[in-house]
């Protein structure tokens, strides 16, 4: 007789802890298609809750099992989870599907995120190389007018605002002066900048 049908009560409850932490990697999951990458800290402090929401069901799925002397692994096999989930279905000889679902959670977690990381990079490239052109065309707008002279050349452009191809921004210059400025991306691939009182 194996453990699960000796003690049906107790992996009732093992059974939903588990049920449990699959459901928390679904949710995680979901929860960050639909963060912008820009709020990388939040990505951060929930991945930490996420583990921490692991280690809690693991503790008590090996509580559960240790009220009726099921030697289960150890606390700190925990802090690996396809491990306890391997040696934890070894133990109560079940399925190893756990194990499995984990790892093939994790692989496309991983897989997905390596991949919407690198068009963020890709989003963040566009937008220091429009900074730097915009600075530019700033310097010669400055140059070009009497009036505006005195802010000498552009430093440096940050980008505040964006909607589809129209970005406001401001531009510092070497006087020290801030401008705000308008930013437009022609269809030609030109860039129009214009200062905004």
């Amino acid at each position: 007789m194996s453990l699960t049908e000796k003690y049906p009560e107790i992996y009732k409850k093992s059974k939903l802890l588990m049920e449990l932490l699959f459901v928390r990697y679904a949710v995680l999951f979901l929860i960050f298609l639909f963060i912008p990458a820009e709020w990388e800290n939040l990505i951060y402090v929930l991945t930490i809750l996420a583990t921490g929401v692991d280690l809690v069901l693991l503790v008590l799925d090996v509580n559960e099992w240790s009220k009726v002397g099921v030697k289960m692994p150890s606390f700190w096999w925990a802090l690996i989870v396809p491990v306890y989930l391997w040696k934890r279905s070894n133990i109560l000889e079940t399925s190893k599907t756990p194990f499995w679902l984990y790892l093939c959670t994790i692989t496309i977690s991983t897989v997905f995120f390596i991949f919407y990381d690198a068009s963020f990079d890709d989003d963040e490239a566009y937008y220091a190389e429009l900074e730097q052109t915009a600075c530019q065309i700033a310097t010669d707008i400055a140059r070009k007018n009497q009036y505006l002279r005195s802010l000498g050349k552009c430093i440096s452009v940050s980008i505040t605002s964006s909607y589809d191809y129209e970005h406001d921004g401001i531009a510092t210059f070497s006087s020290g002066r801030t401008v705000r400025i308008s930013i437009s991306e022609l269809k030609n691939n030109e860039v129009y900048v214009e200062f905004v009182n």
